[in-house]
């Protein structure tokens, strides 16, 4: 039987993509939405089932509770994903009324949702409740001046987020049967931060076919790693290895292109886009019956591919300029060759493996 997973806040941004990832692996996602229409297409969309939910509203919150229990039963994982960054304003100008407003979506709700599902998480055999939360309500983060969350001023948000998190510590000591966890999301460019962009910088090593290492530096270090067999995603500050069989990463990604250049003909329909930027430009798109993204695009100039733009299905662009291409380098094997760290979560498709210290 499938994990029943229902997430306020699923037609768009973190929690439609949270609930598209949790149906691709086999979870019954119920998608929560304030907006009948564009409810309904989210759900249409992800193959889900879309139950009406305002997280503001005590009658809405309870109708949406018997909807599930009249057709699913119980639940076995709530979201509490819904959330504002309420009216953009200079600190001066916040209003009782702004409070209000982020509170009660972002902080109350929580409670208010909780309460009114948890008949339904106490028929699971292991429930849990997920709230997501943020980094930028974090009293040690946000003093932290290598942190992005020090640099940010947003009285109401971050202090929401600190109340999401409390109250996760609060109900998890409470109510001990039922899983309690806070998830910070990291920076993800949604609707709340108007699509608003974050770069980082590192090093990209390639060696024909298949086989990559990517290395973020700035501003947190990640490291991804493509083996040939095996795509690895490491997040030292999470200390969480993800990994994934290789074929079923690159097929019809735009990267795929970096290590199979035969890939093109086979996943994609590509169009010249002229030149513009100094640069001369392809239009790359999946024929993917369920692509990832809308299209790709790359630019070259005299000296190779120097840039890739790409827009996924959520509306977010990605935009990755190369630079200093140094072409039949020397590469040890031993880079593409990820081992996870000692201590590190490791989660996904998973061979058989050991560990040892990562070195930078």
């Amino acid at each position: 039987m499938s994990t029943i997973t229902f997430i306020t806040g699923a037609n768009k941004g973190l929690g439609y993509e949270t609930a598209r990832r949790l149906t691709e692996l086999g979870h019954t996602v119920i998608v929560g939405a304030r907006d009948p229409q564009r409810g309904q297409a989210a759900a249409d969309r992800l193959g889900a089932r879309f139950v009406q939910i305002d997280v503001t509203d005590d009658l809405s919150v309870q109708r949406a509770a018997a909807d599930v229990e009249a057709h699913e039963g119980h639940v076995d994982t709530l979201i509490n994903n819904a959330g504002t960054t309420g009216r953009r304003a200079q600190a001066r100008d916040l209003t009782g009324a702004d409070a209000e407003l982020v509170f009660e979506t972002n902080a109350i709700s929580v409670v208010r949702v909780t309460n009114a599902f948890l008949p339904l998480l106490q028929r699971s055999d292991a429930p849990a409740v997920i709230n997501v939360s943020s980094g930028m309500g974090s009293f040690t983060l946000t003093h932290d001046t290598d942190r992005v969350e020090s640099t940010i001023a947003a009285p109401l948000y971050t202090a929401s987020k600190a109340a999401v998190t409390m109250l996760t510590m609060q109900y998890a000591k409470a109510l001990p049967e039922i899983r309690f966890n806070a998830a910070d999301p990291g920076y993800t460019a949604t609707d709340l931060n108007g699509h608003s962009s974050k770069s980082s910088s590192g090093t990209l090593a390639l060696e024909a076919p298949r086989q990559f290492r990517w290395d973020t530096l700035a501003p947190y270090k990640q490291t991804i790693v493509a083996d040939g067999s095996r795509v690895w995603m490491y997040d030292p500050e999470l200390e969480q290895v993800t990994v994934r069989i290789q074929s079923t990463e690159e097929a019809h990604s735009p990267l795929t292109v970096l290590t199979d250049v035969k890939q093109l003909d086979r996943n994609f329909k590509v169009a010249e886009q002229g030149e513009h930027d100094g640069l001369a430009w392809l239009r790359l798109t999946s024929t993917a019956k369920d692509p990832q993204f809308d299209y790709a695009d790359l630019g070259f100039d005299a000296n190779g591919l120097a840039r890739m733009t790409f827009r996924d299905q959520l509306g977010s662009t990605t935009d990755i300029r190369f630079s200093d291409w140094q072409r039949n380098a020397a590469i040890p094997p031993a880079a593409f060759n990820f081992v996870p760290p000692k201590g590190a979560d490791v989660i996904g498709d998973v061979p058989v493996i050991t560990t040892q210290p990562l070195k930078d």
